[in-house]
């Protein structure tokens, strides 16, 4: 495949890869990367294309793959993450319990929403944090709006009631 060709396909690819990686529960910035990783793997990979039926697929594929791979890079170089609300909690006005309570309440739900399945992590965070309509959510996944309200729906329902349990306990 000559470069004029890869170009012109690269764009809609793009969009697959950025959609795919964001799906996978990626920030903007990351998608980015991982995009742009995939569209290089291809690049190098221009020649083998025409053997493959779907090159959405294959970039789909791919892209979940990388989305992995970054996952576990960060993973192994992880280092003791200070909490992000460290400041606050220093010149909050309650008792030092009651910000260590807090503290182990945002570390849990964290913990509740890492465990989440992927794509429904991925759309409680679209829909949540970044404030993303149904349709917008359902656009970007390729997935049906209903669908995605059904998603968002059985995310909360799991949290709450992974919430109601420890409170009862």
């Amino acid at each position: 495949m000559e470069e004029k060709a890869f170009s012109e396909i690269a764009v809609r690819l793009r969009g697959k890869a950025v959609g795919t990686a964001l799906a996978c529960g990626l920030d903007a910035m990351q998608a980015d990367d991982v995009a742009q990783d995939a569209l290089l793997k291809l690049w190098n990979m221009r020649d083998q294309l025409d053997r493959y039926r779907s090159l959405e697929a294959l970039t789909v594929v791919m892209t979940r793959h990388l989305v992995v791979d970054s996952q576990r890079r960060r993973q192994s170089h992880a280092t003791v993450a200070m909490p992000d609300n460290l400041g606050q909690l220093a010149d909050s006005s309650g008792t030092p319990q009651e910000q260590l309570e807090e503290l182990d309440n945002d570390t849990w739900l964290q913990e509740r929403l890492d465990h989440l399945p992927d794509r429904q992590r991925s759309v409680l965070y679209m829909r949540q944090v970044e404030h993303r309509d149904y349709d917008e959510i359902a656009r970007l996944l390729g997935i049906a709006t209903t669908s995605a309200r059904t998603l968002v729906a059985r995310a909360r329902k799991s949290l709450f009631l992974e919430f109601k349990q420890r409170m009862q306990q």
